[in-house]
């Protein structure tokens, strides 16, 4: 008699776990595969710190790839943004439109970020973040990127 009240335990502890595995699965409909500022591919967490000047517009292209197998598993509500916090006028920021991601397909969004001219320069390091989300926050992928910004010399 332990012995199957024991078994039902493991055997509804499984079922539980399973489940919730399945779940978080079934949520992934989008993963950035690629991200470039300035033309610099700077994905996944590379070591590499990007040179920046105050006043430059910096261009930002990601690359967005529908997972799933299926038309099931599109999602019709996916914005990209990217932003630099730390600003004391507000967060440094651009976004998408809103589009849609089908299983299979890459979406190329490209963003540009205007740094200003008074950011402070105190520590010169700021951090990039770049994400794709889903409209109800469901789903979501990110990537950050250290940019060291300085100032132009001789600007009159």
């Amino acid at each position: 008699m332990k012995a199957i009240k024991i078994l039902s335990v493991l055997f509804l502890v499984f079922a539980l776990l399973t489940s919730a595995v399945n779940v978080r699965a079934e949520k992934t409909t989008f993963t950035i595969t690629e991200v470039k500022v300035e033309g610099t591919s700077v994905f996944d967490g590379s070591d590499i710190e990007l040179n920046v000047e105050r006043g430059d517009s910096i261009a930002i292209e990601v690359w967005i790839q529908g997972t799933g197998s299926d038309t099931d598993d599109a999602d019709d509500n996916v914005r990209v943004k990217a932003e630099i916090n730390g600003y004391e006028f507000g967060d440094i920021e651009a976004k998408t439109d809103i589009f849609s991601v089908k299983p299979g397909v890459t979406y190329k969004k490209t963003l540009r970020l205007n740094i200003p001219d008074d950011l402070d320069l105190e520590s010169s390091l700021y951090t990039l973040h770049v994400e794709a989300s889903s409209n109800d926050n469901s789903d979501e992928t990110n990537n950050d990127i250290q940019l060291n910004i300085n100032s132009k010399r001789h600007r009159f």
